[in-house]
This record gives C-alpha cells, sequence and structure tokens, in this order.
C-alpha cells in the first residue's frame, strides 16, 4: 500500500486536496496564534498526531517547519506536508531526533515557526514526548496546543494512535489554546517532566 502511494503520489495528493476542499470548518481560537505572530513571538504548534490531518490545509503556505519522523510514515507525511508549503525537520526520538531540533531550530532562527505532533511516532497515544518542551527552552518560543473535534470521522482502529479522517463534507472544530511559556535554558529531569504534565493537561483543557 505504502509503495503504491509513493509512486502516484501526485494523484495521491490532488485526491487529499480535494478531500480538505469538502471539509466544514470552524476554528477557535485562531486569534491567538495571530496576535502572537504580530508580536514577532516564535510559535511551536503542538497537535496530536491522530489529528494532524484536519489542521494542514488550514496552514497551507506560511513556512511552518515540522518535525516530521524518519519513518515510512513520516515519509509519507513529510511529502504532504512539503507539497503544502511546510519546511521539514527531520527526525524522531527513535531516529534523528537531535538533528530534527537541530533543523528545527535553524528554521526558528530564520523567522519560521515549528509544528509538532507531541506524542509521534509511535506513542503512547496523548502522551508528549519531550521534543516541543526541549525546542521551546531552547528557543524561548511558546507552545500553542491544538485539538481537533471532527462530526464524521473514519477511525483507523489499528493503528498505534487511531489516526483520524474526516469523512467528505463533513464538520471540523479546529481549537488554539492558551500559549504556554516554559523556563528558558537547560532544563533539569523534574522541570522537564514538570512542563510536559502542564503540556498534556493544557491539550486536555481543549477537549
Amino acid at each position: 500500500m505504502k509503495k503504491t502511494v509513493f509512486l502516484f503520489f501526485p494523484f495521491f495528493f490532488f485526491i487529499i486536496r480535494l478531500w480538505w476542499w469538502t471539509l466544514r470548518y470552524r476554528i477557535v481560537g485562531e486569534w491567538r496564534y495571530k496576535y502572537l505572530r504580530t508580536k514577532k513571538q516564535p510559535i511551536i504548534f503542538v497537535l496530536w498526531h491522530d489529528e494532524i490531518f484536519s489542521v494542514i490545509p488550514l496552514h497551507v503556505g506560511e513556512g511552518i517547519a515540522a518535525v516530521v519522523s524518519q519513518s515510512e510514515d513520516g515519509e509519507i507525511l513529510s511529502r504532504v506536508l512539503a507539497k503544502s508549503g511546510f519546511l521539514l525537520a527531520r527526525g524522531s526520538n527513535y531516529r534523528g531526533g537531535l538533528e530534527a531540533m537541530r533543523q528545527a531550530m535553524r528554521h526558528m532562527k530564520k523567522g519560521s515557526d515549528v509544528v509538532f505532533t507531541a506524542d509521534g511516532p509511535r506513542g503512547p497515544r496523548h502522551h508528549s514526548k519531550m521534543g516541543p518542551v526541549y525546542l521551546a527552552a531552547k528557543s524561548g518560543a511558546v507552545l500553542l496546543p491544538i485539538r481537533v473535534r471532527l462530526g464524521r470521522a473514519l477511525k483507523i482502529q489499528k493503528a498505534w494512535d487511531k489516526f483520524q479522517v474526516p469523512l467528505p463534507f463533513s464538520h471540523c472544530e479546529i481549537r488554539y489554546g492558551l500559549p504556554l511559556r516554559v523556563p528558558q535554558g537547560r532544563l533539569t529531569e523534574e522541570e522537564l517532566g514538570r512542563e510536559i504534565v502542564r503540556l498534556e493537561n493544557a491539550m486536555r483543557a481543549l477537549e
């Protein structure tokens, strides 16, 4: 299946764009990230892996740097993101994680925001890894949680994250939460753990 996607990617992406076009969006809290941008505040958008499909079309062409794993699944996602005008920082907690952080930092120094799927690439589902908090502490960026509520959706039960795809012409509600600031510089293990819990709680508050 994945080899077929790679082979026929232009057609695959065309179908995805049509799919996105049919979705009916309600956006809550969009003003938060727009306000932060007027203040030149770097942003790290944070969402769960299973909810990314519905968020991508809202940020097409903005030059946001997406942290994507080096797995085969990550390769498919990276192609979709690149065709949608995102920059890429490739790596994960398992492969090339430090290199992904370096790439993300380079993009941020050039003025790009960053987006993380905090529980990727292999979970546990809806439990954040250290990446977003680590990068925020290093860069001075704020963490901005995003959650998705779908009307009718296909949920892939066999996937580790139960990946969700809204059905064509269905309703999608995208919620942008309050920005979170983390202590700057090198965090202790205790501080890192505390900030991860804060982030997870902020994500759950948007449910």
